[in-house]
């Protein structure tokens, strides 16, 4: 992962705040994660200790489909029946195309 904790940018700033808006919870430190190529994904390090994997899906203006949707519709499925290895959604925000979901190291 790229450490973007010590990299001031508006850019990275902006999306510490929304991820903090999101998880309603201080995010301290954000990291780009490796893989997403719908999406940039990223570890949200929160104040509390906990960690969270910070999505933003790109727009849509090429592929009608909603990406985010899809697979949130698709981890809540898993999840109520009850198939623990995939992550837990935890929040989620369609007019910023942005999601949150339990971190899983590996």
């Amino acid at each position: 992962m790229n450490s973007l904790a010590n990299q001031p940018s508006p850019e990275y700033d902006g999306l510490r705040r929304q991820a903090s808006d999101l998880l309603d919870r201080e995010v301290e430190t954000i990291e780009a994660a490796l893989g997403g190529r719908n999406n940039r994904v990223f570890r949200a390090s929160c104040a509390d200790g906990n960690s969270f994997a910070f999505k933003v899906y790109g727009p849509r203006e090429d592929d009608p489909r909603d990406r985010m949707s899809a697979e949130i519709a698709g981890l809540r499925f898993l999840e109520h029946y009850n198939v623990s290895a995939v992550p837990r959604v935890i929040a989620e925000d369609a007019r910023t195309g942005c999601a949150a979901f339990e971190w899983i190291d590996g």
